[in-house]
């Protein structure tokens, strides 16, 4: 699928799967590929106004790269969006970093095509909602759900407004520590 096209569909939801660089897009009606500097501006404006829009739920597995690569402004944000990224490392704290493919292969029983390969980072996209879902239930069945929506989703924002913007460090208090 073109950009476009999932556009168009006027999807309900979308999978949102950021990584080096590119960003895989998906909706019940396909999935397509965007990769820095090979799409234009009207699509990236698209892509935040739909990230923007609370009617449609995003299931995003790097939200705040993605908002890097769209770029975002500062003080804008994301609405209606699980981050699988921040669940599974709420999850998995002290276990290492895991990425989708590893996710999809645990909790999915589904192997991806060739790691590392643009037909992998398409299927993993694909299935970002089923495996939404199931991070869902394990957060409420591990009792975090409350700390992933009250702390862990609120730091998407301010923690991507300061990577954006920077911020100011009082350089002789942090001498002092």
């Amino acid at each position: 699928k073109t950009p476009e096209e999932i556009f168009d569909s006027a999807p309900a939801e979308l999978s949102v799967y950021a990584f080096e660089g590119a960003l895989a897009l998906g909706s019940p009606s396909g999935v397509c590929l965007l990769e820095k500097g090979f799409f234009s501006q009207s699509q990236a404006d698209r892509a935040i106004a739909a990230f923007k829009d609370p009617a449609v739920f995003k299931a995003a597995f790097g939200l705040k790269a993605a908002m890097h690569l769209l770029d975002f402004k500062a003080g804008e944000s994301p609405a209606n969006f699980f981050e699988l990224e921040t669940a599974s490392a709420l999850l998995g704290a002290g276990a290492g970093k895991r990425g989708p493919q590893d996710l999809i292969f645990e909790m999915l029983g589904l192997a991806p095509a060739e790691k590392g390969s643009p037909e992998e980072k398409l299927l993993v996209c694909g299935r970002l909602g089923e495996l939404a879902l199931k991070l869902k239930g394990e957060l409420e069945a591990a009792g975090l759900r409350e700390i992933y929506e009250t702390l862990e989703l609120p730091l998407t924002e301010p923690v991507y407004a300061m990577e954006k913007t920077g911020f100011m460090v009082d350089r002789e208090m942090l001498g002092g520590l």
